[in-house]
């Protein structure tokens, strides 16, 4: 079976594709040794679970799961195996995680098994309401993460944002796709327990995914778990057609209503994957506006910016851009010796309205308009250089 978000998403540049390979290989590996078997594979799903948790944090919640089962399906046979091996999934997970651990807690002073709470809380608020990503603390010419502490009110936004985009998927393509999700895991669950529990040891996650969802690529490991059930509920509908004693034609009628779902599903990914592709030439602007500054400053200096394309072909470093208005954002760049200021027609962050203002009046006190660059579609990239302060 095809499943449609899985497959418009699995090829883009985001750390829930490496997170999916190492935690799917990590329930593979336990899958494997799911009988009592003299030879186990704990230290290995420990590892893949350990290395999946440095990717993204949330490995954490099936890690601490698949101990607890090991335990309990070993229990009867020995106890003292039970522990052996459970410990083996839990020390193994500890030990990949404990340089990151002992990293953080020098830098932070705090013990966690993550740094990105404070910028998921950001992203989600700025996500949800439009809020800035950073603020300027004026005290120290420092950029703070603008996270606040919303408690339950992060949680409904975090559900809002999920919600919202949502909409824009192929609803129908996944009503079909969900039917075959249900068969298989009624299958699963009357005939293979063990492997369904696994599957629901692995989607998790979802249970307490609005605490720290922020966009929809957060659901994209968990696919693989509903796509297996779908791929058996679609097997097992196949099998019944062949064997049942139903005459040719009503056989035959099942055998292409079962096609046909398949071929929805599979047919509405291609027809959706245009909506998702990035089209040859986008952020040209920005790319081009990258290279002159390239060129002009021999890729040394820094660059305020919202996205990092400019930085990227200009070899400078990127500050990200605050939400204050224009006279502390410049400031900023005075203290802390941003020489560049990048406008995009791109930017799809929110901006403070002065800042904003700059796309049709490029003047401002301590700026002065370098370079424009613009695309085929009139999308322009303005460069400011921090002009020289006055005497």
């Amino acid at each position: 079976m095809v499943q449609p978000d899985c497959a418009l998403f699995g090829a883009q540049p985001i750390s829930q594709a490496l997170f999916s390979a190492l935690l799917w290989s990590a329930m593979a590996v336990y899958a494997a040794d799911i009988g009592d078997r003299r030879t186990s594979t704990a230290p290995a799903s420990g590892a893949l679970l350990g290395l999946a948790a440095l990717t993204r944090p949330e490995a954490a919640l099936p890690a601490a799961l698949l101990t607890l089962d090991r335990a309990a399906r070993l229990w009867r046979v020995s106890p003292k195996r039970a522990v052996l091996r459970a410990g083996l999934i839990a020390g193994v997970f500890a030990l990949v995680l404990l340089p990151y651990v002992a990293y953080l807690f020098r830098a932070t002073g705090q013990l966690s098994l993550t740094g990105k709470s404070e910028i998921n809380l950001a992203i989600g608020r700025a996500s949800a309401s439009g809020e800035p990503l950073y603020r300027i603390d004026q005290a120290t010419m420092t950029l703070t993460l603008n996270t606040g502490r919303g408690g339950w009110r992060d949680v409904v936004r975090y559900a809002r944002n999920l919600r919202v985009e949502t909409r824009e998927l192929s609803w129908l393509h996944d009503v079909v796709w969900l039917i075959w999700v249900g068969i298989g895991l009624w299958v699963l669950i009357e005939r293979r327990a063990g492997e369904a529990l696994i599957l629901l040891w692995a989607a998790a996650p979802l249970a307490v995914i609005p605490v720290y969802a922020v966009v929809l690529a957060y659901l994209i490991p968990y696919f693989p778990a509903f796509t297996i059930a779908a791929a058996v509920g679609a097997v097992h509908a196949w099998r019944a057609c062949s064997t049942t004693s139903w005459s040719a034609a009503p056989r035959i009628a099942a055998a292409v209503v079962l096609g046909a779902t398949v071929l929805w599903a599979t047919v509405g990914t291609i027809q959706d994957l245009p909506a998702y592709r990035i089209p040859v030439g986008a952020h040209r602007a920005e790319r081009e506006a990258g290279e002159w500054l390239a060129a002009a400053t021999k890729g040394t200096g820094a660059i305020m910016a919202n996205g990092g394309t400019v930085a990227y072909y200009s070899g400078l470093t990127r500050v990200n851009m605050p939400g204050d208005e224009l006279p502390s954002i410049v400031a900023f760049m005075r203290a802390r010796h941003v020489g560049f200021l990048a406008v995009s027609d791109y930017d799809r962050v929110p901006r403070h309205p002065s800042v904003e203002a700059l796309r049709s009046n490029p003047r401002a006190d301590g700026l002065q308009l370098v370079h424009t660059a613009a695309d085929q579609e009139g999308k322009r990239c303005l460069v400011f250089a921090l002009a020289p302060p006055q005497s």
